[in-house]
Order: C-alpha cells, then structure tokens, then sequence
C-alpha cells in the first residue's frame, strides 16, 4: 500500500456526527477527511508533525473534493495540498490565515530538520489528530471526537510511518498525545510549538525553536 493509498482509507471515513461530535463530513458537500500532506512514499519517516483539525473550506476546495472520485480523495487533496504548500491556492484576502500556517510550518520544520523549506515533506509527514473540519475550528475539540479519530485512523498513521518522534502544534494535542502516551497507546516522545496559525512573538520565537530542535534531534 503506498502513501496515497494509506490516506484513502481515511479520505472515505464514513464515520458521522454521531460517532464524532461536531464534524463536518460529507463528501457530496465536499466535506472529506483531509488535512494530511508529505512527500514520503515509504515508511520510517523522522517526525510525525501533527496539528488538531483541518480548517474549513477555501472557497475552490468543496467543488474540488465534490466531483473527485472515493478511489482519488486522497491523492487529490495531496495534489491540492503541494500547490498550496508552495504557496498557491490563495485565491483573496479572506485566506491570510491559511497563508500563514503554511508559510510557517513550512518555515518552523525546514529549521528544526536543517533542511531546505522546499524538502521538508520529504522527511515528514504533516496530518492532525482530528482529520475532518468541526463546526467551530477553534473550539475545543470533543473527547469523544478525539479518540474515535485517534484510535481509527491515527495509531494506523503512527504504525504505516513508524516516526521516531511526534511534533505535537498547541497545547490541545501535546496533552492528548501525552495522555494517550500514558496509557499506553503509543510510545513516542512528544516535542510542543506553538500552532502555526500563530506567530510567536519576535523576541521569543528563536528560542522556541531552538528548544524544540534540541529534543527532537534527541530522537532522529
């Protein structure tokens, strides 16, 4: 099974509302599992960078995942994902947050791996804990929601990429992945930043960094 494969075994999660409370999951509306991105097309990457939930819809991304096939979700969304990485898809001002979490993750792994901005995804693996949108994508996330994802998708994530650390984007997930940690469904180390969404303040930023690539060059 390759990459794009592995993912569309997610894309196509039939899971509802239901069994993950404030989601949003529908492919005829063009709400899928998404929110995952890398370059790796085997196992054994370095870091598993792992942010919370997927943000709603630009506005070209509902028609785009609405005429996609279920056997192409996934290798469309990655498709989609490249060109917005390298900073296409930005279609207005409206879209300055997204801007803004790509240019930074893009920006905060090229200097914790010392790689080039442009090779990141091929020493990592980008995903969230929570694939699909929720309804407020700043809200706290649901427990419930949290481990149905966890369990169902994220631990096959863990096991296909076998990371050797996991980057863990706002306090929301470091605690989850810590408390999972715990419990025993997972053994790996967990290294915090601050969500890409946001920027640290200049004077701090640097440091942060520089503490966050320290323990992560204790695993890799």
């Amino acid at each position: 099974m390759d990459t794009n494969q592995f993912y569309n075994t997610i894309s196509t999660c039939g899971n509802t509302a239901v069994q993950c409370p404030n989601t949003l999951n529908s492919h005829s509306s063009g709400w899928i599992p998404r929110g995952f991105f890398t370059r790796v097309s085997s196992s054994a990457v370095d870091v598993l960078a792992v942010c919370k939930n997927p943000g709603h819809l630009l506005p070209n991304e509902g028609d785009l995942y609405r005429r996609t096939s279920l056997l192409e979700l996934a290798k469309t969304h990655m498709q989609h994902a490249a060109v917005t990485f390298q900073g296409g898809n930005i279609t207005n001002s409206n879209d300055l947050r997204s801007t803004v979490f790509h240019k930074n993750l893009r920006r905060y792994m090229s200097f914790i791996l010392d790689v080039d901005q442009l090779s990141v995804f091929d020493h990592m693996v980008y995903t969230n804990l929570v694939k699909c949108s929720t309804n407020g994508e700043r809200d706290k996330l649901d427990i419930k929601t949290m481990s149905e994802c966890f369990s169902k998708h994220f631990v096959r994530e863990i096991d296909f990429f076998k990371p050797k650390v996991l980057i863990a984007f706002g306090r929301e997930v470091e605690s989850f992945l810590i408390r999972m940690r715990e419990r025993g469904a997972h053994r790996l180390p967990v290294v915090y930043l601050k969500h890409p969404s946001y920027y640290y303040r200049k004077d701090i930023e640097g440091i942060e960094l520089a503490r966050a690539k320290a323990e992560v060059s204790r695993w890799i």
